[in-house]
């Protein structure tokens, strides 16, 4: 397991945090996959056709990422909550659809939380640790994360 080592006021500290405490022992059976009940009513359903209409989420620029090898997309909350996490699947959603999944790192408290995980884990989500991170990536999945 690989353990970050933090400087607290100079000293060093070889202990993990809780995030990486808690996630490392959490397992997602595919990452990336979308379930079918979210593609049908909230990527292109009626939700998804009322945020579009609301937000006019776009995105340019598809061509660049790479398609041989795995990409990671960072970006970052502008204070819309989970807008933007919502915007970025549907367009990746449209732009790909099924022939190339991308899956999204998420603190590792929300696998534990009514509601969030059911939500995490529906969205094809992963634990936002070193491991959860490297592993997707090996697979080649696409990663997007919200720092």
């Amino acid at each position: 397991m690989f353990i970050r080592q933090e400087r607290y006021h100079g000293e060093v500290s070889d202990r993990p945090r809780l995030a990486q405490r808690i996630g490392s022992s959490i397992e997602v059976a595919e990452p990336g996959r979308i379930s079918p009940l979210v593609q049908r009513w909230f990527l292109r359903g009626p939700f998804g056709a009322c945020f579009r209409f609301v937000f006019r989420p776009r995105c340019a620029g598809w061509e660049h990422l790479p398609k041989d090898r795995p990409v990671l997309i960072v970006s970052n909350h502008s204070g819309g909550g989970a807008m933007e996490i919502i915007a970025l699947s549907m367009l990746w959603n449209e732009e790909f659809g099924d022939e190339r999944r991308v899956t999204g790192l998420a603190h590792p408290m929300a696998w534990y939380l009514p509601g969030p995980s059911q939500t995490v884990q529906a969205l094809g989500a992963v634990p936002s640790t070193y491991e959860h991170g490297l592993a997707v990536l090996e697979q080649g999945i696409p990663t997007i994360i919200f720092p």
